[in-house]
């Protein structure tokens, strides 16, 4: 798992006591948005926190942080949250989390949740190409290759194309992007804005700002480059088809069409 694999959880020996301490923030994206790449990026500093997807619910069920809570009765998200706080969080008491669109939904019910978007800072990590997030949602899907230094189950040069799935991708990344300006916007609080292609041309401008908002000083702090590239002439291919395919639906030939009581026609 990026973000935890290189120094083990330690439990916070204070508890409670010391979660008044705290700075934490939350990271709101959407899938395949690089936010595996910036937790990685922010864990490497070992002072800005250790984010993850923490609410995802295979990695609950699956003990990812050194318990399971797979044959528990149903999980309390207050002790949950609380839980994370004690272990998760570097020793300089700084507790970060990567929340998606669709963790947002199932847990904006719960108070302890709301809590936690309330009393921390806020990014918003997106990408501009809404395309070819599309096309790479689209092939880990159907590869299983999440994580680019991770083999999957097959090579992206063996997908056949989409259109459909792509096209639902597509909307489904333009429905939450929208959907999480909303809900930044009604909320009234500042959030800090992150360009995936930002993060991936130069990192440590990206971990230094988010340093800088939590107010935290990372001169001495050296990154290790841990871009893979999962960018490739399949995933390409796969890119220009559907461009192909929106221009033909877009340009397509029109009849005749009424619009407010004018009647258009060739």
């Amino acid at each position: 798992m990026h973000g935890l694999r290189r120094h083990p959880s330690r439990k916070n020996r204070r508890g409670s006591d010391r979660r008044s301490e705290r700075k934490s923030y939350v990271i709101c994206t959407t899938p395949r948005s690089g936010s595996n790449l910036l937790c990685d990026y922010l864990d490497q500093t070992r002072i800005l926190g250790r984010p993850a997807e923490f609410l995802n619910p295979e990695i609950i069920r699956n003990g990812a942080f050194h318990r399971s809570f797979r044959k528990e009765p149903p999980i309390s998200v207050n002790e949950y949250v609380d839980w994370l706080f004690d272990n998760m969080s570097t020793d300089n008491q700084v507790f970060g989390i990567k929340i998606l669109y669709e963790d947002f939904v199932t847990y904006r019910g719960f108070p302890r949740f709301q809590k936690l978007i309330e009393e921390s800072t806020l990014f918003y990590l997106f990408r501009n190409s809404k395309m070819r997030q599309a096309v790479s949602y689209y092939v880990a899907q159907n590869t299983g290759q999440w994580i680019a230094d991770k083999p999957g189950r097959t090579s992206a040069s063996n997908l056949p194309y989409d259109y459909t799935a792509i096209d639902n991708n597509m909307q489904m990344l333009i429905h939450q992007h929208i959907e999480w300006q909303v809900f930044l916007s009604s909320i009234d609080r500042p959030v800090v804005m992150i360009e995936f292609e930002r993060l991936v041309e130069s990192p440590i401008d990206v971990v230094a700002q988010i340093g800088r908002t939590l107010g935290i000083d990372i001169a001495d702090v050296t990154l290790v480059d841990n871009l893979h590239v999962q960018r490739t002439a399949a995933t390409d291919r796969l890119l220009k088809r559907y461009k192909d395919d929106l221009r033909a639906f877009y340009y397509a030939a029109t009849a005749e069409a009424p619009y407010e009581g004018v009647l258009l026609k060739p």
